[in-house]
Order: C-alpha cells, then structure tokens, then sequence
C-alpha cells in the first residue's frame, strides 16, 4: 500500500485509486489490502478476479466488510478481451504465480503488463528462480521499470515499481548540431 499511498500523492489524484487484484481472491489476503488501505487514508475501488466459483463464494464475507470490492467472475484470459490497457492504475498479483512453468508464468505476466498502466506489485514465495532470474523475466515482458525486493528471513519476495511517463521531446533549434 506505500506504493498506491506514494502514487496518490505524487499524482495529486482526488478519485479513487483503481486496483486490480489477480490473486486468486485469497480472503485473507483481501482483507489485509482493505485493512492496509484504511491505515493508509487510501480510498482504493477494488476489482477481483474470481477464477471459480468456490473463490466467489469465499469473497462474499470479505466484501459484506468493504463495499469498494467488484467481484469479476472471469478468468484473466476472458477478462483481457474486454479490459482494455490503462484501465486500472495498479496491477495485484500474489501467491498464485512461481508454481507455473517459465513459458505460462512469463505469458501471464505480459498479460498483466498489458493491463496495468503505471503500477505493478507481485508478491510470492521464491520457488528455486534466482533474483536474477526474475529480473530477466520482468524486462522479457516489459516489466523492467520494477524492482525485487527479499527482506532477511521473509518467506516471500516482492517486485514492484512505477513505470514513468516518457519525457516530453523537445524539437531542436534551427541550425543546430543532429
């Protein structure tokens, strides 16, 4: 939530902060973001992707408690056909990526990409990759802008980051060196 709290500042943003979370629907997980989220003073309208139907039923505790939830039952493929890029301004995924091969997991990954406009956060258990490892896998997908982080004696790793806008182009002056 540091990341979407310093986003909403540096922004000047006064809606809310859109936030797609592509965790499974993980209640616990769900209600530690909303819980986050309100230490923070952030107000986040949440979307969830609920890839099956046992994942909506465990939502619907979780949101009776916060109404800035939308349960989407589609799966990420379904959804990509009618997302369209810049729709949200943080992409979520946690706990639900390192047990897929290479090949799927850096095809999710460009999927995600593909979804979230300037923010990015990937949370889960380091299964064998190196950080190395994943550094090469976020810059094959376009996600070279984040960066991983392993705090000591954590059992999860974090990749997260901001991807900035470019820099305006400024014409050169008549006459001046190409």
């Amino acid at each position: 939530m540091g990341h979407l709290a310093r986003f909403q500042k540096s922004h000047k943003l006064t809606r809310p902060i859109k936030l797609l979370d592509v965790s499974g629907g993980k209640p616990d997980l769900l209600r530690e973001l909303c819980s986050s989220a309100s230490k923070h003073s952030l107000s986040v309208e949440m979307t969830v992707l609920a890839e099956s139907e046992t994942v909506a039923e465990l939502l619907t505790d979780v949101e009776s408690d916060f109404a800035s939830i939308d349960r989407v039952p589609d799966t990420l493929d379904v959804y990509l056909e009618k997302a369209s890029t810049g729709d949200f301004d943080c992409v979520h995924t946690a706990l639900c990526m390192t047990q897929l091969r290479e090949v799927p997991m850096l095809t999710r990954l460009g999927k995600l990409e593909r979804l979230s406009s300037p923010l990015f956060v990937w949370t889960d258990l380091p299964r064998g990759a190196s950080r190395k490892q994943y550094r090469d896998m976020m810059n094959r997908v376009d996600l070279g802008f984040c960066a991983y982080k392993k705090p000591l004696r954590s059992p999860v790793f974090t990749i997260a980051g901001e991807r900035k806008p470019f820099a305006t182009i400024m014409r050169s002056e008549p006459g001046a060196v190409r």
